[in-house]
């Protein structure tokens, strides 16, 4: 899916892409397969499409233990998703 999207942003001629990972979007980072990274990343630099941030829509303030170790896990796998697109070393992630 993130490929088939990369696809269309170029079609459009979109110059950037800002990847919305949320589970019904089936685009967290955990449904990012290696090959998919890999192959979503090769596409957008031969295309010269940029990706300014990653959006985790998730709310972060809560007083919840579970929930901020799971949001702070999440967290931990966007960034590794943002160093397999090549987003550089400081990466704008957004909640």
């Amino acid at each position: 899916m993130p490929l088939d999207s990369a696809r269309m942003i170029a079609v459009v001629g979109y110059e950037g892409v800002e990847w919305i990972l949320h589970p019904v979007h089936e685009t967290m980072p955990a449904q990012w397969s290696p090959s998919t990274r890999r192959d979503v990343r090769a596409f957008l630099a031969d295309h010269g499409i940029g990706i300014p941030s990653i959006f985790l829509a998730r709310g972060i303030l809560t007083d919840d233990l579970a929930t901020q170790t799971e949001t702070r896990r999440l967290l931990v796998e966007t960034r590794a998703l943002a160093d397999d697109l090549g987003m550089g070393s400081a990466p704008v992630l957004t909640t």
